[in-house]
């Protein structure tokens, strides 16, 4: 194998192996959420890309495109424009990751989970306040909750 092979095999990233080892694990079962076919990158597909990694952090991505060294130059430039990491290239798939700040965790538990969306909710914010004790005997433990805005 020349030194041009390796390293275009090998996925320039700052992740460690092992992390890398388990976005891949994660990927495994994923399907492409984004075709590029010949036309290339447009700004419909960029957009599209943008939009996937905004949602999901990790996606997959199907190039079909005849030439290597262009399939190679696509991703490239994929990685470089929406600012995300090349995980894996396998074939025509590449799997790209790029971090949400705004995701809420999912090991967080009910309780933070609310405080977090809250603080990225628009304001004024909106809050609720019980008009009745949560366990009070003929509301069947339903609390009823009234808005309020402050």
């Amino acid at each position: 194998m020349t030194t041009m092979e390796s390293e275009r095999k090998t996925p320039k990233t700052s992740l460690s192996n092992t992390v890398l080892r388990q976005y891949r694990a994660i990927a495994h079962k994923l399907n492409p959420v984004v075709r590029v076919g010949g036309n290339g990158l447009s700004t419909n597909v960029l957009a599209e890309v943008d939009r996937a990694l905004g949602d999901h952090e990790l996606i997959k991505i199907k190039i079909a495109v005849g030439d290597r060294d262009l399939r190679d130059a696509l991703i490239e430039q994929l990685c470089q424009t929406t600012h995300a990491q090349l995980v894996q290239r396998i074939g025509n798939t590449a799997t790209l990751l790029r971090r949400n700040p705004r995701q809420i965790p999912a090991n967080q538990t009910c309780k933070e989970r609310c405080k977090t969306a809250l603080s990225f909710a628009p304001q004024p914010r909106i809050s609720f306040a019980c008009d009745a004790a949560p366990h009070q005997s003929g509301t069947g433990g339903v609390s009823f909750m009234r808005p309020v805005i402050g």
